[in-house]
């Protein structure tokens, strides 16, 4: 196994008990809570260059025919999943600035609500790539 592929998977494993703790916010603490979650953007966007190529070829053949549904599908969930992790963070920015009791609420609802569909997504994009992802498990502790 190629030492980008062992870079992904710790990437992943990594990204994914970041977003376990975030849903207890106290957890760890509340500073540990705004913290990770500004490190897991910044994941995000090094899982979306690892992964570049692909986003740019799909992104290309999008609407061709031929391409198979279960990539378009895979595709659709991953650009919807990055504009979820977005608001989450944009919504946690914006809750922490606001005074208004309303605009706090609205930043709430929108940080829980995204957070919440975040969770069905992951599992969603997880399940599109179980096998690539059980491969190289396979691969890394044969």
């Amino acid at each position: 196994m190629n030492k980008k592929n062992i870079f992904k998977l710790i990437l992943d494993v990594v990204m994914l008990v970041l977003f376990v703790t975030f849903f207890d916010k106290n957890l760890i603490s509340f500073k540990f809570h705004i913290m990770s979650g500004l490190l897991f953007g910044v994941l995000i966007l090094i899982h979306m260059l690892l992964n570049k190529k692909w986003i740019i070829n799909i992104s290309k053949r999008l609407f061709d025919k031929n391409l198979k549904t279960r990539t378009k599908v895979s595709y659709i969930i991953s650009a919807i999943l990055f504009v979820m992790v977005f608001l989450i963070i944009l919504s946690g920015i914006l809750m922490m600035k606001a005074t208004d009791y309303d605009k706090i609420e609205l930043w709430r609802m929108l940080h829980i609500g995204a957070s919440y569909l975040s969770i069905v997504l992951i599992g969603v994009h997880v399940g599109l790539y179980w096998r690539f992802i059980s491969g190289m498990v396979k691969k890394v502790f044969a």
